[in-house]
């Protein structure tokens, strides 16, 4: 038969290191205590004096590695899409392009989210930047002058690859490279 100490009940209990997990993880002390057949006063006593460092130790070990693993997970997720676009621009195919910027966009937004960014806000900054570009898409399919003018644009911002992809669905080729006229004199004559 089991040894009770007095007032300390929840210790030398059988399923202590159940008790122990449950109240680290945050479970209710009186869930924790009518599952462990304790009294609520023993196990609240036991929450607040004797739950073991290590073990607490280990939970928040664990959730830590749980968070970099899934904050490691977006980037990869990120990357990947990243490298889909990347794929896509290289054959020319603007759809498959946009397609990976929208996954991409959405990983960014997930990793924003776990980041403690707005989501709210985020999202709305989003689903702007999704209307504009499809009022832009769908204008440059209609006029190819506007098509140009985007792409020029969009070169001019820096975002090579929204220009690409503008260029490949609205049938444009993407310019070739303008020579440019070297001003280094030659001194050796």
């Amino acid at each position: 038969m089991a040894r009770w100490v007095v007032g300390d009940l929840v210790c030398t209990h059988p399923d202590r290191d159940e008790i122990d997990a449950a109240l680290v993880a945050g479970e209710p002390q009186r869930a924790v205590a009518k599952r462990a057949g304790a009294s609520g006063s023993s196990v609240q006593r036991h929450a607040a004096r004797h739950i073991r460092p290590a073990i607490r130790a280990a939970v928040e070990r664990h959730t830590e590695l749980r968070i970099g693993g899934l904050a490691d997970r977006l980037a990869g997720l990120a990357a990947d899409a990243a490298a889909v676009r990347a794929a896509a621009m290289a054959t020319g195919d603007g759809t498959l392009t946009l397609r990976a910027v929208d996954t991409e966009r959405g990983v960014l937004n997930d990793l924003a989210r776990f980041v403690g960014l707005d989501p709210d806000a985020v999202r709305a900054d989003l689903a702007e930047a999704s209307a504009v570009m499809d009022a832009l898409l769908v204008l440059a399919r209609r006029d190819p002058a506007v098509a140009v003018n985007l792409a020029a644009e969009l070169d001019q911002l820096g975002a090579d690859d929204l220009a690409s992809a503008v260029r490949s669905i609205t049938g444009q080729p993407t310019p070739a490279a303008i020579p440019v006229a070297s001003t280094r004199r030659d001194n050796t004559a």
